[in-house]
């Protein structure tokens, strides 16, 4: 908590400093007492105003607040806030306002509450919240406290509370089904496992210690209840794996607010995750967003909420193409996978790098996000096949296989039709 003292200048202020200034000038033209009673009087009242301001913000000592907020959220939801203010004391409280700044708000961002009275010993909850109408990562500062006298001329400001992280994530749109993957590693003895650790092996089960196996294998609290040596049995990661890939770059700022390319491409890439964590499939993330972003092979909702943060929080700051992107960071594109790259008609040059990695086994679906769909004048439906068509021709027998969106795409239609 911090204390600040602030001077507020209101509109009332001025017709008492003139009135008083008459007062004063009348009663040293007139000797008429009475207009100096009543500028003692004013005077008076002035002071108790200030008074209250100090005996108010000594009681502000026992005041606590409590913050109730959502730390994640999804885009285009309702965030919604209850904020207890209790008074402690043993006397009330006169004259407070209350405010929060909610800079994920669509509009209206900051929330005012005139409290005119607070009992003692009372508990006030207030809710409020707002839309949340873009992604990102918000800070909400602290909760600030103005406490005031009768006359308003003056407050003192108290700061509440820390500083609140919320992550508003992109909204994703549903895909039913998009085929089978082709590729990963093949489980041993034919059965898929569930996940239990970060590398490429699977907890499988318990059997007796054989001569060989390593000790860190030992299941000591099996040992303690068999009184013998039992060890953990691991076995290889399920056959389907996917991989993620996009550039975030300044020249995907095409269009405005959310119908840009570069929120297109991370909807595009959050759902495809959702898609993925849902299915049970081991998902990594190779991206660039200002700097390098990996996320290696995982699976799981813990993880699926690490990478939903980046796609919160990703901005198209990234100063190189897609193409210099492989070239750099070749190293982070996995073998035996499926990859989906996400780009547009105009950065098609990077699939014939990633072609170059065959040796690897590598399947490649290529999500084209049209650009030339998101310009203010946009072109027609005989243009826009005409680029598809371009590009079909141009990777005609390479097996990458090839979906396209266009601006005000209904998203989840235009995935109903993929069958890879």
């Amino acid at each position: 908590m911090s204390f600040n003292l602030k001077i507020k200048f209101s509109l009332m202020i001025i017709p008492f400093v003139i009135l008083e200034i008459v007062l004063l000038i009348l009663k040293d033209k007139t000797k008429i007492e009475f207009y100096g009673f009543l500028f003692l009087f004013f005077m008076i009242v002035f002071g108790v105003d200030i008074i209250i301001l100090v005996i108010n913000c000594f009681l502000s000592n026992k005041i606590k607040i409590n913050r109730k907020i959502q730390s994640k959220i999804n885009e285009g939801d309702y965030l919604k806030i209850e904020l207890k203010v209790s008074n402690n004391n043993v006397f009330p409280l006169i004259n407070l306002e209350v405010e929060d700044f909610l800079s994920c708000a669509d509009k209206d961002k900051e929330k005012k509450f005139i409290l005119d009275w607070i009992r003692p010993k009372f508990n006030l909850n207030l809710i409020y919240g707002c839309i949340c109408d873009l992604r990102g990562e918000y800070v909400l500062n602290s909760i600030k406290i103005n406490f005031f006298g009768f006359l308003r001329f003056f407050y003192v400001q108290r700061n509440w509370g820390k500083e609140s992280i919320i992550y508003v994530y992109p909204k994703i749109f549903k895909i039913k089904e998009i085929g089978n993957l082709t590729k990963g590693y093949l489980p041993w003895f034919g059965v898929e496992t569930i996940f239990a650790s970060g590398d490429d092996h699977e907890f499988f089960g318990l059997r007796e210690y054989k001569r060989g196996d390593s000790l860190k294998r030992i299941h000591w609290l099996s040992v303690a209840r068999k009184n013998q040596l039992i060890v953990r049995e691991f076995q290889r990661c399920n056959f389907n794996q996917a991989a993620i890939m996009f550039v975030l770059g300044e020249e995907y700022r095409i269009g405005k607010c959310k119908e840009m390319v570069s929120e297109y491409i991370v909807k595009l890439a959050a759902s495809l995750t959702a898609y993925f964590i849902e299915k049970n499939i081991c998902i990594e993330i190779i991206a660039h967003a200002g700097k390098i972003v990996h996320f290696p092979f995982n699976k799981g909702y813990v993880y699926k909420e690490e990478i939903f943060k980046f796609y919160a929080e990703a901005k198209a700051e990234s100063k190189i193409s897609m193409e210099n992107f492989v070239d750099e960071y070749d190293r982070f594109i996995p073998s035996n996978v499926t990859i989906f790259v996400l780009l547009t008609e105009n950065e098609l040059n990077a699939l014939i790098r990633i072609m170059y990695f065959k040796s690897r086994n590598i399947s490649i679906i290529a999500i084209i996000i049209i650009s030339s769909t998101f310009l203010d004048n946009q072109i027609n439906e005989y243009d826009i096949n005409c680029i598809k068509n371009k590009i079909l021709a141009k990777f005609l027998n390479t097996n990458i296989k090839f979906i396209f969106i266009n601006k005000g795409d209904f998203l989840e239609t235009v995935f109903e039709k993929v069958k890879l």
